[in-house]
C-alpha cells in the first residue's frame, strides 16, 4: 500500500529539518562550550624566548574531551591539542625562526561549524590566550610575570610607573606597512608596562547579557556575534576580547562606566584581572555627563573612587604616570563642562573630554579631547584624536545610518595611522545595539577567528578586504 502524497511530503520535511539541525549542531554547541567552560586558561613556559625556541603550552579548564588548534598571532601553527577528562592538555610549540622580536599572542582555538562560504575555512572560537615575548638576544634576568592574575596582584601596590620613576618605553604607532603592536623594552616587565602616545584604543561595553534585551527586543542587534550572546562577567569572554583587541593592534579599552555601584562598575575588577600578564590596559568612559551635569563635587568624588579602587592596578591605563579617564558629553555641553572638570580634577587624573562646538576656545582645557560619532566613518580632531567607525545600524532602524564598507574601512584605518594623533580610537569593539562592533560576527567571520574588521586593523588597513 503506497503512502499518501501528504504523508510523504511531511516525512520529507521532517527528514530535512533533522538534517539541518545535525549540520548546524557544531556551530551551536561550540559557542555554548566557550561560555560554559570552567574558566579556560592557557600558559606558556617559558614566557620569554628567542625565535626558533620551543615553548610548553598548557591549558586547563577547557571543555572535557575536546580538540582544537594552537594559533600564533591568529595564524594556525599546525599544532593541535586534545583536552583530557579533566579539561587539561600540554603541547610543545616551536616558535618560527623568523618571528619578530616583541610580544605575540598564543591562543587555543576550537573550530565552530562548517567552512565559511567566503573563506572555505572552518570558523574558529578563541578559547584562551597568553602573551609570548620573543627576544633577539639572550634573555635578561629580569623576571617576567606569568599570565596568572594572582601573581600580578601581589606586586600591584608597588609596580605602577609614575612620572618620576620607571618611564614608559617610547612606542609610536608605525606606518601602515608595519604592525602597531607595542613592544616593551626588554628591561620593562609586563606588570609595569604602559603604552606611550600615540596609542590605539577601542570603546568597549561590558553591559551584557543585560543589553541583549532592550525595548522589548531580544537580541537587540541586527548581527550574530561569533561568541554568541555572551555574558560580560565571564573571564573567558573577557580574555577572548582582550586577545581579539590585541590582534587588532588595540592597546587599550575604554570601558563604559556609569558610576559608583553601577552594573558596569561591578565589572571593572574582572576586566583588570583579565588583562593581567598582558600589555593591554583599561580606562573608564565616564557616562554620567550624558544624563545631565554632575557637580564638581560629584566628579571629584568619582575621580577619587576610581583612583583609590582601580587606578593602582597594573592593567589600568596611565599616561605620563597619571590615571586616564575618558568623559562623554551631551549635545548641550560647552565650556562650562570643561570648567567643571578642571575644578573637580584635584586628584591628578589625565582627563580626555568629548568635544563640543567651540571646545578649543575654552579657558579651561583638559589633557585631551576626543569625538564619539559612530555614524561617521572617520573624524579628526587635529592634535588630539582620530576616530573611526565600521558602520552604524541601530537595532530599531530598518536601514544603516552608516553602511559597512570594508574598502572604506581599510582607508579609514590608513588615514588614522597616518594622522599620528595621540589617541587613535576605534568606535567600537562591541556596541552591538548600535551595530558599530568590530568584534567578530557571523556576518564578517574570517579564517583568523577574529573577523574581517579586526583583520584589517591587524594589517593597519594595508590588506584589502572583500566587501
Amino acid at each position: 500500500m503506497h503512502e499518501a502524497p501528504v504523508q510523504r511530503s511531511n516525512a520529507l520535511r521532517a527528514w530535512l529539518a533533522t538534517a539541518v539541525m545535525i549540520a548546524l549542531l557544531p556551530a551551536l554547541l561550540v559557542p555554548m562550550l566557550v561560555v560554559t567552560a570552567t574558566n579556560p586558561r592557557l600558559t606558556a613556559s617559558p614566557a620569554r624566548v628567542a625565535a626558533g625556541a620551543t615553548v610548553a603550552v598548557a591549558g586547563s579548564g577547557f571543555p572535557k574531551n575536546t580538540t582544537g588548534t594552537i594559533t600564533l598571532d591568529g595564524v594556525p601553527t599546525g599544532l593541535d591539542y586534545r583536552a583530557d577528562v579533566r579539561g587539561a592538555f600540554s603541547v610543545t610549540l616551536v616558535v618560527p625562526a623568523g618571528a619578530a622580536a616583541g610580544i605575540h599572542t598564543v591562543a587555543a582555538t576550537m573550530a565552530a561549524g562548517h567552512p565559511s562560504k567566503t573563506t572555505s575555512k572552518s570558523l574558529a572560537v578563541i578559547m584562551a590566550s597568553v602573551p609570548l615575548t620573543v627576544v633577539t638576544a639572550t634573555p635578561t634576568t629580569t623576571p617576567i610575570p606569568t599570565s596568572s592574575p594572582t601573581v600580578i596582584a601581589s606586586v600591584a601596590a608597588t609596580a605602577i610607573p609614575t612620572a618620576t620613576t620607571t618611564p614608559a618605553p617610547t612606542t609610536t604607532v608605525p606606518a601602515a606597512s608595519a604592525p602597531a603592536t607595542p613592544t616593551p623594552a626588554s628591561s620593562t616587565p609586563l606588570v609595569s608596562y604602559q603604552p606611550s602616545l600615540p596609542l590605539r584604543a577601542a570603546f568597549y561595553y561590558p553591559w551584557f547579557p543585560e543589553a541583549w534585551t532592550q525595548k522589548g527586543i531580544y537580541p537587540f542587534t541586527h548581527y550574530h556575534p561569533s561568541l554568541n550572546y555572551y555574558d560580560s562577567s565571564s573571564l573567558t569572554v573577557e580574555r577572548a576580547h582582550i586577545a581579539a583587541m590585541q590582534y587588532g593592534n588595540i592597546q587599550a579599552g575604554i570601558a563604559s562606566w556609569w558610576g559608583q555601584g553601577s552594573m558596569s562598575d561591578g565589572r571593572v575588577p574582572a576586566l583588570l584581572s583579565a588583562a593581567a600578564g598582558t600589555t593591554f590596559r583599561w580606562a573608564p568612559y565616564y557616562e554620567a555627563e550624558s544624563l545631565g551635569d554632575p557637580s564638581a563635587t560629584q566628579i571629584t568624588a568619582d575621580l577619587g573612587y576610581i583612583r583609590d579602587r582601580y587606578a593602582a592596578d597594573p592593567s589600568y591605563l596611565r599616561v605620563h604616570g597619571r590615571f586616564v579617564v575618558f568623559v562623554y558629553a551631551d549635545g548641550s555641553d560647552g565650556c562650562a563642562m570643561a570648567q567643571r572638570w578642571h575644578d573637580a580634577n584635584t586628584v591628578g587624573a589625565y582627563v580626555v573630554l568629548k568635544t563640543f562646538n567651540g571646545y578649543r576656545t575654552c579657558a579651561s582645557q583638559p589633557d585631551g579631547w576626543h569625538q564619539y560619532a559612530p555614524a561617521v566613518a572617520a573624524d579628526s580632531q587635529s592634535g588630539y584624536s582620530y576616530s573611526i567607525s565600521p558602520g552604524f545600524f541601530l537595532a530599531t532602524d530598518p536601514t544603516p545610518r552608516l553602511a559597512r564598507d570594508r574598502t572604506a574601512w581599510n582607508a579609514s584605518i590608513r588615514a588614522m595611522v597616518g594622522s599620528g594623533a595621540p589617541f587613535q580610537l576605534v568606535t567600537t569593539f562591541n556596541e552591538w545595539g548600535e551595530g558599530t562592533s568590530v568584534e567578530s560576527a557571523t556576518e564578517w567571520a574570517s579564517g583568523s577567528g577574529y573577523g574581517a574588521y579586526l583583520d584589517a586593523l591587524h594589517a593597519n588597513g594595508v590588506t584589502a578586504s572583500a566587501p
